[in-house]
């Protein structure tokens, strides 16, 4: 059982970075090609990435139920 709520977390943590990735390039697109932008929208991306990972965290310890398989 581990095995799959691992490999559940590592699934809803790639979705999420996909998604916060996506918004972040759709972002730069409608921004336009500003220089002063790039570094901005990296330093978002290793944010987002991290939040998403915590996100990912939660949604799959919620559904452990507080035993250890």
């Amino acid at each position: 059982m581990k095995i799959f709520k691992t490999l559940a977390f590592y699934f809803i943590f790639i979705i999420l970075v996909f998604l916060f990735w996506l918004v972040l390039a759709i972002i730069t697109v409608l921004m336009g090609e500003a220089t002063g932008v790039k570094p901005t929208i990296v330093i978002l991306g290793i944010f987002s990435t991290k939040l998403a990972w915590r996100m990912a965290w939660k949604l799959t310890k919620k559904t452990r139920g507080g035993r250890n398989d």
